[in-house]
């Protein structure tokens, strides 16, 4: 089933989720243990729910990819990304600060302080961990399209597995 969007275009409507399933995603990712990999998968997940980009991009971003973006009379300051899409488009995506939060957050288990002006600009924003989850992967290494797939992939799974569990599906 297709439902209409902004522009004249069709989404997918099976693949949208609503705000109670999000919510529910995000829960169980703040189970998790707490450490470096929870930051690493909210980040993920608060670029996935809030910017709309493809896991190429997610996978691509480098942290000189965000950039000031215009004056907000209620915001203020507001961020946005520059990222390289389908066919090599160059497009720029605005970035809430609940999604610039987890970034920083993330990039503070790795050492990296402070906000988007003063994060390395040739870092690569999704990386390896290094540990038996990512088959001895270095730390540090580029995260592929398919392992930003894949962590998706089993977070949705595992999410829909304790929903099931619970009785909360129909939620």
């Amino acid at each position: 089933d297709r439902a209409p969007v902004a522009g004249g275009r069709r989404v997918r409507v099976e693949r949208c989720l609503d705000a109670g399933l999000v919510s529910e995603v995000r829960l169980a990712a703040d189970r998790l243990d707490e450490g470096e990999r929870r930051a690493r998968l909210r980040c993920l997940l608060d670029l996935a729910l809030n910017t709309g980009m493809r896991l190429a991009e997610m996978a691509a971003i480098r942290l000189g990819d965000f950039g000031p973006g215009p004056i907000d009379e209620e915001l203020g300051e507001t961020w946005e990304l520059q990222v390289v899409g389908k066919r090599q488009v160059l497009r720029t995506v605005p970035v809430i600060p609940a999604v610039l939060d987890a970034v920083a957050e993330y990039l503070r288990y790795r050492g990296i302080a402070g906000g988007p002006r003063d994060w390395p600009a040739e870092v690569v924003l999704l990386t390896t961990l290094g540990d038996e989850f990512q088959r001895a992967a270095p730390a540090g290494g580029k995260l592929s399209e398919a392992a930003v797939h894949g962590m998706l992939k089993r977070h949705f799974k595992r999410t829909a597995e304790e929903l099931l569990q619970t009785g909360r599906e129909g939620e």
